[in-house]
């Protein structure tokens, strides 16, 4: 079978697909497929040599994931994928334009600070949602009582250390630049 054929049979089932109302089918169908190629593909942002490079992939990587959060918001692996970006890039990227602002033009270092941060806290928000979403509501995780974190941490299952992990490094990091 030609690639022409493959090809026509494929918008073919698409199209008969949507006219079938599977539309909602095939787009979370696109999404997993599209969160797992991301998630198979982070070890080439951890190969590559160019750190500029890097910087703007990831940001841009930050970006689809985001979009690809619309319309599942509750995806497990796109939600620590946001965590996981965000911290990164704020911990890579962000800090690293604060610390050359620390020793040039001083009116710069609130900028980058605000920003170092701005990231962090939307890091944190895709980890608390994640950890929310097969746990207790998390996002009140900061007002709680010492004794009542424990507890909510005691029921967190191995499957969760990642999540729990980059959540609480953005929240370090947010706490970090806070005012």
């Amino acid at each position: 079978m030609g690639w022409h054929r493959i090809r026509a049979l494929a918008v073919g089932f698409a199209v008969g697909m949507s006219l079938l109302g599977c539309g909602e089918v095939a787009k979370r169908m696109a999404i997993r497929t599209m969160s797992d190629m991301m998630a198979a593909g982070q070890p080439v942002y951890e190969r590559e040599p160019d750190l500029e490079l890097a910087a703007q992939a990831l940001a841009a990587n930050l970006k689809l994931i985001e979009v690809l959060l619309e319309p599942a918001p509750r995806h497990p692996v796109l939600l620590l994928q946001a965590t996981q970006g965000f911290a990164t890039y704020a911990y890579a990227v962000a800090e690293g334009q604060l610390a050359k602002a620390q020793y040039g033009a001083a009116g710069e270092v609130g900028v980058h600070t605000h920003r170092a941060r701005e990231l962090y806290r939307r890091g944190l928000q895709y980890g608390l949602r994640l950890l929310s979403r097969e746990h207790i509501d998390w996002r009140q995780a900061a007002s709680l009582d010492t004794a009542v974190l424990h507890d909510r941490l005691q029921q967190l299952t191995p499957k969760a250390v990642p999540a729990l992990f980059w959540t609480a490094f953005c929240w370090g990091g947010d706490a970090q630049y806070g005012s």
